[in-house]
């Protein structure tokens, strides 16, 4: 009776401490070349359906882990899938007033979105963050909009990919019909 007592408390206590949704937490990786750490290196949201979106893995389930799982489980994933050879990852929960109230618009196929402009936000962040690029979205050629002027970048190069993002900038991914060429749809503009 006292271990099944013992356990129960130790799972209570486990899952008082277990990342929730809509929230934000902090990663760090090291063990990995720096220009790809300063790309993952950042504040990221839990989503509604308890997912988070990382860097050249994707979309994985972060609720209901402790920050010491959730970071175990990255760093299993970077090694499993031959990413990273000894990744170590950092877990903790994002303090609120690391957030800027500013927000970033980004629009696709799917229609446009309002996110919370973080600081040191990437934009491959920023894409992660309004849920990644669609299947018929372009991965080759991003719109970034800031200050009335656009410029192109192809998600391929990884300097494109660390761009510094700021308040108000627009993010555009244009349509990529049967044939690979791109083809410009109507975002509210």
């Amino acid at each position: 009776m006292k271990t099944l007592f013992l356990l129960l408390i130790s799972s209570v206590l486990l899952w008082s401490d277990a990342i929730k949704t809509d929230t934000n937490i902090a990663l760090t990786i090291k063990g990995v070349p720096a220009e790809e750490a300063t790309g993952f290196n950042g504040p990221y949201t839990v989503y509604a359906n308890g997912t988070i979106n990382l860097p050249l893995i994707g979309v994985i389930k972060a609720s209901g882990k402790t920050p010491d799982q959730l970071a175990k489980t990255i760093e299993s994933l970077y090694r499993r899938s031959e990413i990273y050879t000894n990744p170590t990852v950092n877990c903790s929960y994002q303090v609120d007033d690391e957030l800027d109230q500013k927000t970033i618009t980004f629009r696709s196929q799917a229609g446009s979105k309002i996110i919370p402009y973080q600081r040191d936000m990437t934009l491959q962040k920023a894409i992660a963050a309004a849920g990644g690029a669609g299947t018929f979205d372009s991965k080759k050629r991003v719109l970034l909009e800031r200050n009335s002027k656009e410029y192109e970048y192809d998600m391929k190069n990884i300097q494109h990919r660390n761009l510094k993002i700021y308040e108000n900038d627009v993010i555009r991914l244009p349509h990529v019909n049967g044939d690979g060429w791109l083809k410009k749809i109507g975002f509210g503009d």
